[in-house]
């Protein structure tokens, strides 16, 4: 705040802002299973190092995961505990759920999961190999509920080229919520996917300026 008494500033801090709450949506249905190439690892295995690391990097915002086929299951709730979220995504496999790609599904249970959060922002990340082929709720209608939130929808279509994937719907579902959508065909590129989203959200919140004052006006009363 401007001060229209005398002052003399003294320190300049920068705070960096705080509140990012942030859902992994995770496919597991068993085309990722399908492996990346000759002795590479599957795309499940692949998604599952890179998130683990990009879980690492989210210190002090909370995290929460969702994996879905023909239906979706939280297996983590937003939460500050990484460790344990990086547990919880080392341990998951495809064929705890009937196969098949709920996209919409899975992002209304990611957005539940968003719904009441206060933080500053509010982010769901969801990864695909898929065209949605299950679940009663369709992508677009989540894009919908997610912009009526205010949540910011990124998607990463991971698959191997030449795959059939609708990309235009990811596309949408991330623009219409001020988001950003990837591709991706390796491991590397999918790391390359995180690391900008986290980036993104980082430039976002930014930082705030608080400058530290003597008050002059004092001094200048006892002088006169």
């Amino acid at each position: 705040p401007i001060s229209a008494r005398p002052q003399r500033g003294l320190a300049l801090t920068y705070v960096p802002e705080q509140g990012i709450d942030l859902v992994v949506a995770l496919d597991v249905s068993g085309s990722m299973s399908q492996s990346l190439g000759r002795n590479q690892p599957t795309r499940l295995e692949a998604a599952k190092a890179v998130v683990r690391d990009f879980v690492t990097t989210l210190d002090g915002d909370r995290v929460g995961l969702v994996i879905f086929q023909a239906r979706s299951l939280v297996l983590a709730p937003l939460t500050v505990d990484r460790v344990a979220v990086r547990r919880t995504v080392e341990g998951t496999e495809s064929g705890l759920l009937p196969d098949g790609t709920a996209i919409g599904l899975a992002a209304a249970e990611g957005l539940n999961l968003l719904r009441t959060s206060p933080a500053r922002s509010r982010v769901l990340v969801l990864l695909t190999d898929g065209e949605n082929n299950a679940g009663e709720i369709q992508p677009l209608q989540s894009a919908a509920l997610a912009k009526t939130l205010g949540v910011r929808l990124y998607t990463i279509a991971f698959t191997g080229r030449g795959e059939s994937i609708d990309r235009a719907v990811l596309r949408r579902m991330a623009e219409d919520t001020g988001g950003a959508s990837y591709d991706a065909t390796s491991q590397e590129e999918l790391k390359r996917a995180y690391d900008q989203i986290g980036a993104l959200e980082r430039s976002r919140l930014g930082e705030r300026k608080f400058t530290r004052y003597q008050e002059l006006a004092p001094w200048l009363a006892g002088a006169a």
